[in-house]
């Protein structure tokens, strides 16, 4: 599977409430926390759509694989990149993220390693409202 996204219904967002989603995910995108992702679901009461609590698995597994609080997890930045998905949705347009990372208190060398790890958003916006968003895994 290359992709989990969800539709939304054109009444739920509005063209306001778009652009403050959007906002608050690129805050949260910066901070590569999972509660911080959970929160912004609730928020915007995603809960009723049925595919959304699997997008929202979807992140949390990937925020959840990199930070580790007994190694110390230190996020060192947060990059973005514009792709394009090969898979599922030739062609459509992939918002990545890339986040950089290290583990001090890990053992020995493992401790000066410098880590990456990515995750990739699709957003789909007509008429200045979200009608559909979820994570791909199948970017360029």
């Amino acid at each position: 599977m290359s992709a989990t996204t969800f539709k939304i219904s054109t009444n739920h967002f509005t063209p306001e409430t778009t652009e403050a989603f959007l906002n608050e995910h690129e805050a949260a995108c910066q901070t590569m926390d999972a509660q911080t992702f959970t929160n912004l679901f609730k928020k915007y009461d995603l809960s009723f759509i049925e595919d959304a609590e699997k997008v929202l698995k979807d992140i949390l597994d990937t925020m959840n694989s990199w930070k580790n609080p007994k190694l110390g997890t230190v996020l060192f930045e947060v990059s973005e990149f514009d792709s394009q998905c090969i898979f599922c949705e030739f062609g459509k347009k992939v918002k990545g993220y890339k986040w950089t990372y290290n583990n001090p208190l890990d053992e020995g060398v493992k401790r000066i390693l410098i880590y990456q790890n990515k995750i990739g958003f699709r957003f789909e916006i007509k008429d200045g409202i979200l009608v559909e968003y979820g994570t791909c895994n199948a970017y360029r």
